[in-house]
């Protein structure tokens, strides 16, 4: 916004400048108002080359068209004390050099920062990775153990089986024992709870037997019903334990 006084009358310059080339070339434009003249549409071009400035800028009016109230405009500058074109030129590259510098280490710094967090990152992950290989490893060995206490189990569960077959045959046997002595008992009540055990010798019978225990071989049917799961066809076999009641 520019405000010109001329001649006593003050006019108001709002508008808008463009520079390329750092600043070295400007375009320029506005409008003019002032109380009581028409408004104008200003437009112009201008070159800086240190320490001269020139513009050069035409306006016209755009709310009276049918007057010929428009103008151009020229100005030259000089100013004093201002650097030569080549200071200006090259303090302007010191300039982007030193800030293109700034940006230099700003990216460093921010490369370095990063750096540091993808360190700690990749420090992070082969800590928990390490971790999940510890986890695995005993986690397998439960399982291993696992195996092994279960195929133990199964093993004593087998032999718990096999021995409660083997006890319940011999109970069977103890039973079938027992009912033999019941029955000798019955059969022969005299002889009262007095019991022997004989094995069988080459040349044994159950006649011999009766006279050698009993005094008297008619008695044989005595040791032949405490003994018949083990007498097959009224034969002895050697070795074989016969209860004699």
């Amino acid at each position: 916004m520019d405000m010109v006084t001329q001649n006593g009358v003050t006019r108001f310059q709002p508008g808008g400048e463009v520079s390329f080339f750092k600043r070295l070339l400007l375009l320029r434009a506005g409008t003019g108002v002032s109380p009581g003249a028409p408004r104008q549409l200003v437009v112009g071009i201008g070159t800086l080359l240190p320490p001269i400035e020139l513009d050069l800028a035409y306006g016209f009016p755009v709310s009276d068209l049918d007057k010929s109230n428009d103008r151009a405009i020229v100005s030259f500058t000089y100013r004093f004390g201002s650097p030569l074109l080549g200071q200006y030129l090259d303090q302007s590259n010191k300039q982007n050099a030193a800030d293109t510098e700034m940006s230099l280490t700003n990216l460093e710094y921010k490369r370095s920062s990063l750096d540091a967090s993808v360190r700690e990152q990749r420090a992070l992950y082969e800590k928990i990775d390490a971790d999940i290989r510890r986890t695995r490893e005993k986690t397998e060995t439960a399982v291993g153990d696992l195996e092994r206490a279960q195929k133990r189990l199964a093993e004593q569960n087998e032999k718990i089986v096999n021995l409660n077959k083997q006890i319940e045959e011999l109970e069977k046997k103890k039973a079938q024992v027992q009912a033999e002595a019941d029955a000798v008992k019955q059969a022969n009540p005299e002889m009262g709870r007095r019991v022997y055990v004989h094995k069988v010798e080459k040349g044994d019978t159950l006649r011999t037997l009766a006279d050698k225990y009993y005094g008297d071989s008619t008695k044989w049917n005595v040791i032949f019903d405490a003994n018949r799961s083990k007498i097959r066809r009224g034969s002895l076999e050697t070795g074989e334990e016969l209860i004699i009641p």
